[in-house]
């Protein structure tokens, strides 16, 4: 049996979002010999049955449950079954780097480390971000070191970054202190004291998660002051420790520093979102134990701000505190910065620092330095990387102001090798740092950053010469003054990052990779002995591949990870592949090393495209040079391509030939009920093939009117007197990326390099008032009051609808009333992207734009479900209708306890929401809710929903019969919508037996699916088979609402809209035990308000809709108390009562 190198411990409790994830991250790893412990403690949710799942899936994955303990006591219990040499922890909603324990573990091995540390990137649902704690612990580019030399491991507190030797655990008898909240911070410091050396793995290591809303972690509040008192428990442990241990003073006063500059100042820094009193509370709390523990001339050493809050603290002036903080929050990043002497000196506001205390020395050596590589380029044998970096506030007018040095660094061994680099001047920064104007303050922020570049030169002649292999990061050296400053190369435009693997140097079986990392971190993957494809030719039906050396088989890769072994027959460095083996969606070939799939490359960039009746086949190599193979059935493909500015000609080419006589090029929308026709032409046959040719312009307003940012796949219809044909259209010999811009949009043609199929895109192309940050500041700043002093337009009206993203809900349908019934006012639609088809004569206009500034200035009325921007001013006479956009099932607004981080955002909440004159509401029950949600005292609109009027004037047989034909939906059948809500973002598991209700209703029904949007992206779809039709994306629910008989729901606000139409209602609650600390929030008690039966099996809502007249009389009773509590105001005049009282009627 093999020796298990090292042991993964991973405490689980109720994490089913991010649980598979994380469990999968593992299971990638290239280190093999795992022992992989979850420890389940006590989960309610899906946790347990996916830690099972994989489990009972991967041999080296056990699974133990016990009694809830917390996350010390879990981990502990991991510990006593690890078998490893090693022990490394990880959290369950966070991630692993495929290959961070590989390099982990040999890091160790290598310097025979009783602990390794790897670097920790953060991430949310958005994006990348780097962990501010981190920095400071890897701010020093070492290998193998030891607290005592290298004081910054102090700030590396976080247990799941570590391997630790499991005798060298054993033996110091650590344990994690349990049923308290930083349980990682007594045990980490002690084991970087007592570890006999410490190896630095600068890569990133883990992933640890921010996450988002509601779902914060338990850590992430941190301002609950049962957190703060454990946080200063835990601290009072490693005080103890170091006076039981540690003699180093260096080490003493670091640990000062970090407890005032860390981990106390998360809570100083909450002043700004806690009352008076629990202000002063905190600060008292924090007072006693800095008086009890840290030497006060502590304070004196920390920058300046922080200092000065440290000081307000101690002589408990919480207005002080506060003014500091917020001062911080909002301006201090724009802090202009002067050289005194020795001194650098902040001009700061005189009520916040002033004279010598504002020295910004101190703050200045703690800060990270600003960079971005904005361009790379090969040219000819060497990489030109160019870029800026600069220490913020300090002005740099030339190239001689500040020193640089580059080295390429082995991530591996940390071998350094020099790279050249330049000093140059670069308009980047100047442009995005040189100017700031602040909305709040009204101030103008001026600064030089021009001679901030860098050109750095990555020579391939010379990594060939040096027989350079592995990965590598750019380390650059900043020298200022006093400064010396070392920062990973990172930061990297963003539309660079995107085409990023694409600069790949490959040449003589060399690769030179470039990729963004995490953390935006720039790397250079080198390696000197590739498989190299040297040629390929059809020979038949058999694909003849010849490689630089033998293989034992060939893959097809999706990634790394994934893959499928392609059937051939290799003889030495010979391979022969039958077409029909070859996948027939894009991959690229590759061989199997380890756990991963490395690809076969390909010196020269080239695109072979070889077709018979039956298939297709694209051999291509493209930027990263990799061998991608497709196969698929034959397609109409594009021979050529003709653009003259908008004027574009397609020659399209069939090979099936099926005596066609017109052909139409069209792409289909959502939101459109009509193709979008891009143009006609007449086929024609010419031999063994068939040629049309079709033309088309971009100014054709029937093209472009309603065309908004989107990808759309281009299809093609042929048509003679008899039939149609509908096919895609693929690339041939050639593919194409066709650009034209306008000033407001960009128009694209692509042959997808994914799916080789023919895509029109279309882009929003920023307006160059708007374009920037910095523009909308001047003109807000600036125009916006000027146009304020032009009249009101008394018939203008403004309606917007979910910050513009949608022409939807109560706007929708309050415009479409007025539109129709008073075309003497002038309605405005305001939306992000102003080609959004909307109904009627409205005039739409990009949000934010210029235009858009002139209306809000200029309109009367204003309409929105939301709120408007914060440029937005209301000027006397204006008039604003706040709609809403639901009957709100959970708490929302001010009632939201930490729904805002500070005071400053709650006031400006309240602000926007006193803009409003008037509130639509469904009930007395949401009019009550006003006061304290939105702190709202103007005028109720007790008229119910304008977007119920469709449910009645549409509820008729013609109309539902008009939709269902529509939708294609079978006009003799009923309908059942099934519309849960959400639970997992991006994942979705169906718990309604589908067999079972198409076996017994089919022949009556068919079911309509539509799920909420957010798990709609994890969700696969069900296949087309008359009785299920997933209608997910139709834009409009009213209208799936006026033809669905029944509504199967659970925890969903759409109960509110459909109980209009008085028809049953089902809600199928399968996990309602798990779901009732989410209804903690809601307004309404799901279990006793509920307008139908609450149901928890599928074959209990089978049995109800079976015996559906029983169930409708069950439920009678719920059914008119919800009516009356909470849609009493509806009727089928809403729109035209909210009209009148716009107009003071």
């Amino acid at each position: 049996m093999r020796e298990i190198k090292v042991s993964v411990i991973i405490p689980i409790y109720n994490v089913e979002e991010y649980l598979e994830e994380c469990l999968q991250s593992v299971v990638d790893q290239t280190l093999e010999d795992l022992q992989v412990i979850m420890v389940d403690d006590g989960s309610l949710d899906g946790s347990t049955d996916i830690a099972k799942k994989f489990a009972s899936r991967y041999d080296h994955f056990e699974y133990v449950r016990q009694v809830n303990g917390g996350l010390g006591n879990a981990r502990n219990t991991g510990v006593k079954y690890a078998k490893g040499k090693y022990i490394i922890f990880l959290d369950s909603d966070d991630i692993v780097p495929d290959d961070a324990y590989e390099k982990m573990y040999l890091a160790a091995e290598k310097n025979h480390s009783e602990m390794v540390v790897g670097s920790v990137a953060r991430f949310n649902s958005k994006k990348d971000h780097v962990s501010n704690l981190h920095e400071i612990a890897f701010r020093k580019y070492i290998d193998k070191t030891h607290i005592t030399d290298n004081t910054d491991l102090i700030y590396d507190t976080t247990s799941w970054n570590k391997l630790i030797l499991k005798e060298f655990w054993d033996r110091n008898h650590f344990e994690f202190p349990e049923r308290i909240l930083y349980e990682d911070i007594p045990v980490t410091i002690p084991m970087h004291y007592l570890a006999n050396n410490v190896t630095m793995v600068q890569d990133v290591c883990y992933r640890w998660r921010i996450r988002d809303g509601a779902n914060k972690s338990i850590t992430q509040r941190a301002d609950d002051f049962t957190n703060m008192r454990d946080r200063i428990t835990v601290l009072r442990m490693v005080d103890k420790f170091f006076e039981e241990n540690v003699k180093e003073q260096e080490l003493w006063d670091a640990k000062y520093y970090k407890w005032l500059y860390i981990d106390l100042m998360i809570y100083v820094n909450n002043c700004i979102y806690l009352s008076d009193n629990r202000t002063l509370e905190m600060m008292k709390i924090i007072k006693d134990y800095i008086e009890e523990t840290i030497p006060l001339e502590t304070i004196d050493k920390l920058p300046v701000l922080y200092r000065e809050k440290y000081v307000a603290l101690m002589n408990l002036d919480e207005k002080r505190l506060v003014k500091l903080r917020q001062y911080e929050v909002d301006n201090y990043k724009n802090l202009k910065i002067v050289k005194k002497g020795n001194k650098y000196i902040g001009k700061f506001p005189k009520a916040i620092v002033t004279g010598d205390k504002a020295d910004m020395t101190e703050a200045l050596d703690q800060w990270r330095l600003t960079q971005l590589i904005y361009d790379v380029t090969w040219q000819k044998e060497q990489c030109v990387i160019e870029g800026y970096v600069f220490l913020r506030g300090l002005s740099v007018p030339n190239v001689n102001v500040q020193k640089l040095s580059a080295h390429l660094v082995c991530l591996s061994t940390g071998e350094k090798i020099p790279l050249e680099i330049q000093s140059i001047k670069s308009q980047y920064a100047q442009k995005k740092f040189g100017l700031k104007i602040d909305n709040e303050t009204k101030q103008i922020h001026l600064a030089n950053y021009k001679g901030c570049g860098y050109r750095i030169i990555l020579d391939a002649a010379k990594i060939r010469e040096l027989k350079l292999d592995g990965e590598y990061h750019i380390l650059l050296t900043y020298e200022r003054d006093s400064w010396k400053k070392e920062t990973i190369l990172r930061g990297i435009l963003k539309s660079l990052g995107n085409k990023l693997d694409k600069k790949t140097y490959f040449k003589d079986h060399m690769l030179i990779e470039l990729s963004k990392s995490y953390r935006y971190d720039f790397k250079v993957k080198i390696s000197q002995k590739n498989i190299e494809l040297n040629d390929m030719k059809l020979d038949g039906d058999q694909l003849r591949l010849k490689l630089s050396e033998k293989v034992d088989a060939l893959y097809e890769a999706k990634d790394a990870h994934n893959a499928e072994i392609l059937k051939a027959a290799i003889t030495q460095e010979d391979v022969s592949v039958d077409i029909l083996d070859i996948p027939e969606n894009k991959r690229y070939i590759a061989v199997k090393k380890g756990n991963l799939f490395i690809p076969v490359y390909k010196e020269k960039k080239k695109r072979i495209f070889v077709e018979n009746q039956k298939n297709q086949l694209v051999e291509e190599t493209s930027g990263d040079h990799r061998c991608y193979l497709l196969n698929r059935k034959a397609v109409p493909v594009i021979r050529d391509v003709k653009q003259n500015e908008e004027q574009f000609s397609f020659e399209i080419i069939n090979k099936n030939i099926g005596n066609w006589q017109r052909a139409t090029l069209y792409v289909e929308d959502p939101l459109e009920e009509e193709k979008i026709i891009l143009g006609t032409g007449s086929v024609n046959q010419h031999g063994e093939e068939e040629k049309v040719v079709i033309s088309l312009s971009l100014k054709d307003e029937k093209i472009i009117k309603n065309l908004y940012a989107r990808r759309r796949q281009v299809f093609i219809l042929y048509e003679n007197n008899e039939q149609q044909k509908v096919c895609a259209l693929g690339g041939e010999h050639k593919v194409f990326d066709k650009k034209y811009y306008t000033k407001e949009r960009r128009y694209r043609f692509i042959i997808d390099p994914e799916d080789d199929f023919l895509y029109f895109t279309t882009l929003r192309v920023k307006e160059f008032l708007t374009r920037s940050a910095k523009k909308r500041a001047f003109v807000n700043r600036f125009l916006y009051p000027l146009l304020r002093l032009l009249p009101l337009k008394k018939k203008w009206i403004v309606f917007e609808s979910m910050w513009g993203s949608k022409f939807s809900c109560n706007p929708r349908y309050l415009y479409e009333y007025i539109d129709k019934n008073h075309p003497d006012y002038t309605c405005i639609w305001s939306l992000k992207d102003e080609c959004i088809p909307i109904t009627g004569n409205g005039v739409r206009v990009r949000r934010l734009s210029w235009k858009y500034l002139y209306y809000m200035a200029r309109a009367k009325y204003f309409v929105n479900n939301v709120n408007f921007a914060d440029s937005y001013e209301k000027r006397k006479g204006q008039i604003e209708v706040q709609t809403m956009h639901g009957t709100p099932l959970k708490t929302i607004g001010l009632d939201v306890p930490g729904d805002f981080p500070t005071k400053k955002s709650e006031k400006k909440y309240i602000r926007k929401c006193k803009r409003w004159d008037y509130l639509i509401v469904q009930s007395k029950f949401v009019a009550d809710l006003a006061p304290s949600a939105f702190k709202f005292e103007n005028t109720i609109m007790d008229t119910g929903y304008p977007r119920t009027d469709i449910l009645y004037s549409s509820n008729n047989e013609e109309e539902m019969g008009r939709l269902k034909e529509k939708l294609g939906l079978p006009k003799d059948k009923k309908v059942i919508m099934y519309a849960p809500t959400w639970r997992v973002r991006d994942k979705f598991e169906l718990m309604l037996d589908l067999e079972k209700m198409k076996e017994k209703f089919s022949d009556e029904y068919v079911l309509i699916l539509r799920l909420h949007h957010f798990s709609a992206k994890g969700w696969k779809g069900v296949p087309a088979d008359g009785f299920v039709y997933d209608l997910t994306d139709y834009e409009s629910i009213e209208d799936l609402y006026i033809i669905t008989d029944i509504l199967i729901t659970d925890y969903s606000s759409v109960m509110f809209d459909y109980a209009v139409l008085d028809r049953p209602m089902l809600f199928f609650t399968y996990d309602l035990d798990e779901y009732r600390d989410k209804l903690r929030g809601f307004n309404i008690d799901i279990e006793k308000e509920a307008p139908g039966p609450l149901l928890y099996t599928s074959d209990e809502v089978l049995d109800a809709i079976e015996h559906l007249d029983e169930t409708i009389e069950n439920s009678k009773q719920r059914v008119d108390a919800f009516h009356e509590t909470y849609i009493p105001y509806e009727c089928e005049n809403s729109s035209e009562k909210v009209f009148n009282m716009m107009q003071g009627k």
